[in-house]
């Protein structure tokens, strides 16, 4: 197992069938390349961030979520930050899925319209 030495004792949780690129942590690579990102060895996988987030909170292991979905874990005690002194600036794209029909339905499309206007536009 390729683990950093700080994560040899946890149990690691990740992503199944979704983008690889939420299986990589932002953390800095062993050799010290800092843009790439860490690719986790997990010990355990979901398909859904909440089921990741319910099994850090029973103690099963650290997480890499969504500030969304750990907000009130984090403000409530359930969950802390670790290795937050060496994480690195990192975002995930957000993708709006929705079935193609000749409109766009408006509740869809107000749903658009207010996140074009709280992304940054050169993120789009």
């Amino acid at each position: 197992m390729n683990r950093k030495p700080w994560l040899t004792w946890h149990s690691t949780g990740c992503w199944v069938l979704l983008p690889p690129s939420l299986n990589t942590w932002p953390l800095p690579k062993l050799d010290g390349v800092k843009d790439e990102g860490y690719v986790i060895d997990p010990v355990v996988s979901a398909s859904n961030g909440e089921t990741l987030r319910h099994l850090a909170v029973q103690g099963a292991g650290i997480v890499c979520l969504s500030d969304f979905l750990t907000m009130a874990d984090r403000a409530h005690g359930r969950l802390k930050p670790v290795l937050a002194d060496i994480s690195l600036p990192w975002m995930q794209p957000v993708w709006a899925v929705f079935y193609k029909q000749e409109a766009i339905p408006p509740r869809v499309a107000a749903l658009l319209d207010f996140l074009m206007t709280r992304l940054p536009l050169d993120r789009v």
